[in-house]
C-alpha cells in the first residue's frame, strides 16, 4: 500500500502544481487530471516499489500532450511528494501523506456534489464514489501506522 500511496501522491502534488495551489476552485477538472496520473485511482493498479509507482506516473505524464512537462519539473514533484511523505503530523505521527490523502478526499467530494447526471462515465457520482471510498481507504490505513 505505501507505493500506491506515493503514486496518488505525485497525482495530487502534479495536480495542485498544475492549478498553482487553487485546485479547489474547479474540483472536477483538479479529479479528472488526479485520475489520469493516478492509476491507482482510474485502474485499480498495485506497485511494489517506489520506482515502479512514481515511474508509471511519470510516464502518464510526459505521454499526455496536455500535461506534458520537463524532467526538472517532474524531479521537482518527486520533492514535493518527499515533503508530504516526511512530514509528520502532529496528532497521529503518521508519516505518509496524511494532509494530502485528506486533501484529495475533500477534492472528491466537491466534485462529486458538482457531478451531473449524464456526465461522461469517468467523472459519474458512481465513479467518485469509488475513488473516494479507494482514498479514504489509504487515508485510514496511514492513520493506522
Amino acid at each position: 500500500l505505501p507505493y500506491n500511496i506515493l503514486n496518488v501522491l505525485y497525482g495530487y502534488v502534479f495536480t495542485v502544481r498544475l492549478f498553482n495551489c487553487e485546485h479547489n476552485k474547479d474540483p472536477l477538472k483538479s479529479v479528472q487530471v488526479l485520475l489520469k496520473i493516478s492509476s491507482v485511482l482510474s485502474q485499480d493498479l498495485s506497485f511494489n516499489t517506489v520506482q515502479d509507482a512514481l515511474q508509471h506516473a511519470i510516464a502518464i505524464v510526459n505521454t499526455d500532450p496536455d500535461l506534458s512537462s520537463s524532467q526538472h519539473y517532474s524531479l521537482s514533484i518527486i520533492n514535493d511528494v518527499i515533503s508530504l511523505v516526511e512530514r509528520r503530523s502532529v496528532v497521529s505521527g503518521c508519516v505518509l501523506g496524511v494532509h494530502g490523502l485528506a486533501d484529495v478526499c475533500n477534492m472528491i467530494v466537491e466534485a462529486k456534489k458538482l457531478s451531473k447526471k449524464g456526465t461522461d462515465e469517468s467523472m459519474s457520482k458512481k465513479r467518485l464514489f469509488s475513488v473516494h471510498m479507494k482514498v479514504q481507504f489509504l487515508l485510514s490505513w496511514c492513520l493506522e501506522r
